[in-house]
């Protein structure tokens, strides 16, 4: 009984925070009826609405409300914003891109990923290490490595690719 006091108490302390004449005005304005029938509406929804009360109170904490106010209230010039051709051109591009960087294969981006730090140490030292060019017989040397002459194959395989694909 005496929770059912305290919970009346703090029903009481709720209401007294509500501006009479405002509850006079609104119920000039609308039917009881329908106030009623809202009441219940909310008596039986008073759990979703605490925790959407919690959620909003959390959001304007936040500041995510205030940044979704200055969104809507500026929303023609972020839209004017947002659809110039520099803009629309750009998202253009990221679409392709992820386009595609999706069609590769995962597996070999991966093996990239992994050896990819490794390997630029390694060019970056040979990089600060090498003080003189290279000679004709040196180069011709390097031209005849596997690594080059893969690199060479493979550009020259891409380049056949995309010829075929004009086609």
């Amino acid at each position: 009984m005496s929770m059912d006091l305290e919970k009346l108490g703090q029903l009481a302390e709720v209401l007294g925070k509500i501006d009479v004449d405002k509850l006079v005005e609104l119920t000039k304005k609308m039917d009881l009826n329908k106030m009623i029938d809202t009441l219940n509406e909310l008596a039986e929804s008073m759990d979703s609405l605490t925790r959407m009360l919690r959620l909003l109170r959390k959001l304007d904490e936040s500041g995510a409300l205030a940044a979704l106010e200055a969104v809507a209230e500026y929303t023609d010039e972020t839209f004017n914003a947002m659809s110039r051709k520099e803009i629309m051109g750009m998202m253009g591009n990221m679409m392709m891109l992820m386009y595609l960087v999706s069609q590769l294969d995962t597996g070999m981006l991966m093996k990239l990923a992994e050896k990819m730090p490794q390997c630029t140490k390694k060019m970056q030292e040979t990089f600060e290490k090498t003080e003189k060019g290279m000679g004709t017989f040196e180069l011709l040397g390097v031209m005849k490595s596997p690594e080059f002459a893969g690199l060479l194959k493979g550009m020259q395989n891409m380049l056949k690719c995309m010829k075929e694909e004009k086609k």
